[in-house]
């Protein structure tokens, strides 16, 4: 055990203390404001702590404040996770350029990876570099359990670095882009954290990504986030692939585009089991709005309640001359969104396929209530509902579409195709499920969904009745069935949740 010292008992500032300190000491700091700037820890293996860490009102009692003067904790000496900073406000802190770039309330740089927990970072300015926390250089912070609010800036602000952020809220802070998270050659990985309410004057309200960004987003939630253009969620550009794991999009606003989401210029997210509901815009995808973004994926991920005054209203898929390689649906409910003018469900405009599906009560004020495929691109509907869109089921323009084992009110020529009410349930936790319920004649069991064991026969369902999580006493080949619930992807229903530890 090291010596403990406190502050300001026995020293009257922290960086006193800290050049007073070696490696395994603490340094306890009483409730009270101090203003400094630019405190370094100077490489060492030390803890610097509020009195009760874990306790929110010690915490906001507990001000270090940097007076606007500088950055004000300075991480540059490759510092490792035995480096910590609890329990303290962190505020008063702003960034800039020269002759250092140091963000607003802690910088990590020059590959330091300190631990920073139950911190309260607030009303800090970045000038452009990250008005809570700026990680560069390397930089690989833990941030765990952190509130990060009200700052002049991006929240956090990556630049080629890879901090790993942890049960963070992550609120109302404001930028140019990014006014939650910005990402620039950077792959943060977050889990459990809140993105909330934040403002961006132009792209990203809550995330902003370009130039080969790849962050990671695990059980998130992006909610109330506004931008006055583009991606009131989220923004991704130049080659960013992030990956997002159960995570929820709700309530944001894209002002010109793209209510949940936005991306562009080869950027290509993969979501899976995610949830966008209540996204809007006055523009095109009250969801998603993708442009030459052909990499894109959806698995397992519901779309209820978004809206777009133009089209999409919960996804547009077009193309500025991208990678060619085709958008994919797979397992996917639609269901309950708005276009003021075509395509409520998905607006096609770029090569897609549309795997097990379920695209229900979604209305346009023009066409393409359930789908509209534009131009001339290769689009496939394989084992999907199409059912109750208003003002029709699907619309082309200009296209032509492949339709195969799927479920079409009204009908619609193809292989395999019914037109008979999918009759769908709730079940369990699971909305939209066709009704596996049914009765034997003689040695045959017939379910009251027409749509259960009717997708391609040549394609199975990775969960059926011989699989241990599969509902007892429900029969269910291996045929796929037709909706979201069939195929090759419906195990992602019920695969656990992600680690949360």
């Amino acid at each position: 055990m090291g010596a403990t010292f406190r502050v300001p008992a026995d020293y009257s500032s922290i960086q006193e203390a800290i050049n007073a300190s070696v490696d395994g000491d603490e340094i306890l700091i009483d409730p009270g404001t101090y203003v400094e700037y630019s405190i370094d820890f100077r490489g060492l293996s030390i803890r610097v702590s509020g009195i009760d860490p874990e306790n929110p009102e010690q915490v906001a009692a507990t001000v270090i404040d940097g007076d606007y003067q500088g950055t004000v904790f300075d991480f540059h000496s490759a510092e490792d996770s035995t480096a910590v900073l609890t329990g303290v406000t962190i505020t008063g802190g702003s960034g800039h350029l020269l002759p250092d770039r140091v963000g607003g309330g802690i910088t990590c740089r020059n590959q330091s990876q300190p631990t920073i927990s139950h911190c309260l970072i607030r009303a800090n300015r970045g000038n452009g570099l990250g008005a809570g926390v700026f990680v560069t250089s390397g930089g690989r912070p833990k941030i765990n359990d952190c509130t990060i609010v009200g700052n002049d800036g991006s929240g956090i602000h990556c630049h080629r670095s890879s901090p790993e952020i942890t049960a963070c809220l992550i609120s109302r802070n404001s930028a140019e882009s990014g006014g939650g998270l910005y990402c620039r050659e950077a792959s943060p990985d977050l889990r459990l954290c809140v993105v909330q309410a934040n403002q961006a004057e132009f792209s990203g309200g809550g995330i902003y990504m370009e130039a080969g960004s790849v962050p990671s987003l695990v059980d998130c939630q992006i909610v109330g986030n506004v931008s006055g253009s583009r991606g009131g969620g989220m923004y991704c550009q130049f080659n960013s692939t992030p990956t997002l794991d159960h995570c929820e999009f709700r309530s944001n606003h894209g002002e010109e585009v793209g209510g949940g989401v936005y991306c562009i210029f080869n950027s290509g997210p993969a979501f899976l089991r995610c949830r966008f509901a209540g996204n809007t815009t006055n523009g095109d995808g009250g969801a998603i709005a993708s442009l030459s973004s052909n990499s894109m994926s959806c698995l397992a991920c519901t779309f209820t309640d978004n809206t777009a005054t133009g089209s999409g209203g919960a996804i547009q898929i077009e193309t500025l001359g991208g990678t060619g390689f085709p958008v994919r649906i797979s397992n996917c409910i639609v269901t309950q969104n708005f276009a003021g003018e075509t395509g409520a469900g998905l607006y096609l405009a770029a090569a897609t396929v549309v795997f097990n599906s379920t695209i229900i009560d979604n209305s346009a004020g023009q066409s393409g209530g359930g789908i509209i495929c534009l131009f001339d691109h290769e689009f496939t509907v394989r084992n999907t509902i199409l059912w109750s869109n208003s003002p029709d089921q699907i619309d082309l323009d200009e296209a032509t579409v492949d339709v195969s084992y799927s479920d079409v009110q009204a009908g619609w020529s193809g292989r395999g195709n019914l037109h008979l009410a999918p009759t769908l349930v709730l079940l369990g936790p699971f909305e939209h499920v066709p009704n596996p319920i049914g009765r034997w004649r003689g040695d045959t069991y017939i379910p009251l969904s027409p749509c259960v064991d009717q997708g391609d026969p040549a394609v199975e369902d990775a969960l059926s009745e011989t699989d241990p999580r599969w509902p007892a006493g429900i029969p269910n080949s291996p045929r796929s069935d037709i909706g979201a619930y069939g195929g090759s992807g419906n195990a992602a229903w019920y695969e656990e949740r992600p680690d949360k530890g």
